[in-house]
């Protein structure tokens, strides 16, 4: 399994999409489909961040040779933890607004001597002790990211300050959230909310941070890249299996009115 995020630093666009399912076996797939990264979701989905169906869905992604990405459900150290020993790649965090919940979930991270985070030899990242444990350390703190999630309008009220924290490598844009905020005040919502991304992936190009979006059709996609976006999540697995089998039984239908 290739880095993903030395692949986007080196101007590759990485192509993923979520699973909300809580299936390992949609897991499996999204790498058999030729996807970059699988971001399994823990947020928005049956998915427990403590339990053995995350094991189970990253376990998955390896065994298909694609990255895992784990969305947790809050701002907590100990779903960090879990995401880490269970071989995430990166582990996303919603809702950070201010540079001090951003340096509290990259503790929550690295290991001692640079973090919090609590040490054991033999979880699954390291093969259940298989890596010597300062080979498992010095990979981990290399390839495996806390990616926050800018998806407040806030957050952009320290942007700077957030993008400076040390160890900082990539970051999320949540549009679908920040569109719901910002749409109470009336007006174009998403062209202030894609105003809002426009800033966050030129602050983050001077830093050489990279810059993941979420989106649900070609259009987005492509206008996504051409701004900058190296990592793209395309739809749900759900969302994809809607609209195929919308089109599937559309079709049937449609032979069906004409006999």
């Amino acid at each position: 399994m290739r880095d993903p995020w030395a692949a986007m630093r080196a101007g590759e666009v990485l192509i993923g999409h979520f699973v909300i399912s809580a299936s390992p076996a949609m897991v499996e797939l999204v790498g058999y489909t030729g996807a970059d990264f699988v971001g399994i979701d823990c947020e928005h989905s049956p998915i427990s961040p403590y339990g053995h169906e995350l094991d189970a869905c990253v376990r998955a992604a390896y065994a298909a040779g694609v990255a895992p990405i784990v969305r947790i459900a809050a701002q907590d150290a100990a779903q960090v933890r879990r995401a880490a020993e269970a071989g995430a790649k990166g582990v996303m965090v919603p809702h950070v607004n201010t540079p001090q919940e951003l340096e509290l979930m990259l503790r929550a991270l690295r290991l001692p001597p640079d973090g919090d985070r609590g040490c054991a030899p033999s979880v699954r990242a390291t093969r259940y002790g298989c890596t010597p444990w300062g080979e498992f350390a010095a990979e981990s703190a290399a390839t495996v990211e806390v990616i926050p999630i800018f998806e407040e309008p806030r957050a952009f009220d320290r942007l700077d300050e957030i993008l400076d924290v040390e160890g900082l490598g990539v970051v999320g844009f949540g549009g679908f959230d920040m569109v719901q905020r910002v749409g109470r005040g009336g007006g174009d919502a998403a062209a202030v909310v894609y105003g809002y991304l426009e800033r966050l992936v030129e602050a983050c190009a001077a830093r050489d941070v990279v810059v993941i979006d979420s989106v649900s059709s070609l259009e987005d996609f492509v206008r996504r890249v051409e701004l900058g976006c190296r990592g793209i999540m395309y739809s749900t697995d759900m969302g994809i299996l809607r609209v195929a089998l919308q089109e599937q039984v559309g079709r049937l239908r449609d032979h069906l009115a004409g006999l």
